[in-house]
């Protein structure tokens, strides 16, 4: 579970690859509107797969990856390898970022992404410093029939571009791998089945149940969905004062058999703890 009390599993996994100093971190930063400056370039120097949550914009919540670069000059090491197989594994969405006109390790790259069906996009960092993005991107083109993407991350220069295009190949089938994705449609209405919360105790059983709530909770409206919510002592007054039947009924576990004899017999019904190991 990341910082947010998000589960990382439910979320879009976007990784970042590219050679050691090609502005992968600095790309993340534009992304991410972080303004801090990564760590000064070392060639024998690598690091373990780092993965930031961020919202983006049509996509919400999800995972960026910054892994160790990758280059001829200085070869990863077997824990550095295993990270970058990982970090590959976990990717729903691959940015491949160059920023020279020696390509060919991007280009395994990203034709070894679509082997495994993963949506690459191709990235021309550096277009401020370097002179020969033309000829880069035909090299990109040649090789992959796709137009990459030039920026330059350093200047925030075709960032938005960028979300553009995560937004665009985000895979169809991800939507239902996402909480309460395949349960509900734009325009249903959700009812919500919360115990009060205790005002004395703060214990992490608690706060993940909130958290568990506020992910779903942001979810359907991501969706579209109504929702609205209640505790168990109301549910009755509730679901009567509806004009229809909510199409699910999301509960706090312990209450599940509660809200079970009372549910509509059209309304589905889970609880937050279900949704979550989907």
């Amino acid at each position: 579970m990341d910082l947010t009390g998000t589960p990382m599993r439910n979320q879009l996994h976007i990784g970042i690859f590219g050679k050691r100093n090609s502005g992968k971190s600095t790309l993340i930063n534009a992304l991410t509107g972080n303004n801090g400056l990564s760590m000064p370039y070392v060639a024998d120097v690598t690091t373990d797969p780092v993965y930031k949550t961020i919202e983006i914009q049509g996509i919400g919540s999800c995972v960026l990856i910054d892994t160790a670069g990758f280059d001829g000059k200085g070869q990863l090491s077997r824990r550095d390898a295993e990270g970058m197989g990982l970090a590959m594994e976990r990717t729903d969405v691959a940015i491949i970022v160059c920023a020279g006109d020696d390509v060919g390790q991007e280009l395994e790259w990203a034709k070894e992404f679509k082997l495994r069906k993963a949506p690459v996009i191709m990235v021309i960092n550096k277009i401020d410093q370097i002179s020969n993005t033309d000829k880069i991107r035909n090299k990109i083109y040649e090789a992959l029939k796709e137009e990459p993407v030039k920026i330059s991350a350093i200047s925030r220069l075709g960032i938005e571009k960028v979300r553009e295009e995560i937004v665009r190949c985000i895979p169809e089938d991800f939507e239902v791998k996402r909480i309460a994705g395949d349960l509900v449609e734009e325009g249903d209405l959700v009812l919500l089945v919360m115990v009060r919360d205790s005002q004395d105790s703060q214990n992490s059983q608690e706060e993940q149940v909130k958290q568990l709530r506020l992910q779903a909770l942001c979810q359907l409206l991501d969706k579209g969905c109504i929702v609205v919510s209640c505790t168990p002592d109301k549910l009755g007054e509730a679901l009567t004062g509806l004009t229809k039947p909510p199409k699910l009924i999301i509960a706090d576990s312990e209450i599940f058999r509660q809200v079970y004899s009372k549910k509509p017999g059209d309304s589905l019904l889970t609880s937050f703890s279900v949704l979550n190991s989907r």
